[in-house]
This record gives C-alpha cells, sequence and structure tokens, in this order.
C-alpha cells in the first residue's frame, strides 16, 4: 500500500522545525525577539500588515489588548507562511487572501518563550499533532 508522506521544514536562529504527515503539510517559526522589533516600531508593523494582512485581519489585529500584538502579528504572518509552504508558492501569493483566523486549518505554539511556531495543514487534527523538541549535539552542527 502507498502512503503518502509529506514534510516541511522551517528554521529560526539555532532551532529546526519539522512538520510530517500524510498531506500537504507547511511549517513556519519565528523567533520572538525579532517580532518584538518589528512590534515596537509602530510604522514598520502597520507597514507589513497592510502587504500581508486582509482587513479582517487587521481589525482582529487592532482589537486585541496591547499585550497580546506580539502573538497576533506572530499568528498572522507564521500563518500566512506556514499556508505558502504547505501549497508550494511560498509569499508569492497574494497573503491578504488567506485566512489565518480559520483555526480548523491552523495549529499555533510557543515554544520556550523564544519562538512562535505555526502548522497549516487543511483540517488539521489537534488530537494527532505533538511537538517533540529534539537536541542535537553542537559536535553535528558544523
Amino acid at each position: 500500500e502507498d502512503v503518502k508522506f509529506c514534510f516541511n521544514i522551517s528554521h529560526s536562529g539555532d532551532m529546526v522545525f519539522c512538520a510530517v504527515a500524510d498531506s500537504e503539510i507547511g511549517i513556519d517559526v519565528e523567533g520572538i525577539g525579532r517580532i518584538e522589533r518589528i512590534c515596537a516600531d509602530s510604522k514598520r508593523m502597520e507597514h507589513f500588515l497592510n502587504r500581508i494582512a486582509s482587513e479582517q485581519e487587521k481589525e482582529w489585529f487592532y482589537n486585541l489588548p496591547e499585550n497580546e500584538k506580539k502573538k497576533g502579528f506572530l499568528r498572522i504572518w507564521t500563518g500566512k507562511e506556514s499556508y505558502g509552504k504547505a501549497n508550494g508558492k511560498g509569499i508569492a501569493l497574494d497573503l491578504r487572501k488567506v485566512d489565518v483566523l480559520n483555526e480548523k486549518d491552523y495549529l499555533f505554539r510557543e515554544i520556550n518563550k523564544e519562538y512562535f511556531v505555526t502548522v497549516y495543514m487543511e483540517n488539521i487534527s489537534r488530537e494527532d499533532c505533538q511537538f517533540q523538541l529534539i537536541h542535537i549535539a553542537k559536535e553535528y552542527l558544523k
């Protein structure tokens, strides 16, 4: 019996994340520190949002409490990236047409308060997902 095997990889800093599934899947990870710098500059953040977010997503974002804006921005950004990676078109898509508020296709996680990871797969099943951190010894990372 043929089994479909799909995977996707993303990295940020010294962390690599891999998503594996039996259908098309995308994963994106961002370092929270990098996004904090973008969110600290309101003009830069607005510029990013205007390029990638739908009107509905921008309204959702601007209505978030101030202390939730960083995670909200990460959700929008990594959601768009993971979708583009899953369908093979990347950021060549009009990202404003990709709906990251649709939770049935996304799984969002914060890892060690340093990274924000999003996995996209149509009708993703949270019960069938697991996150496993694997530490690789530095001597293998030459």
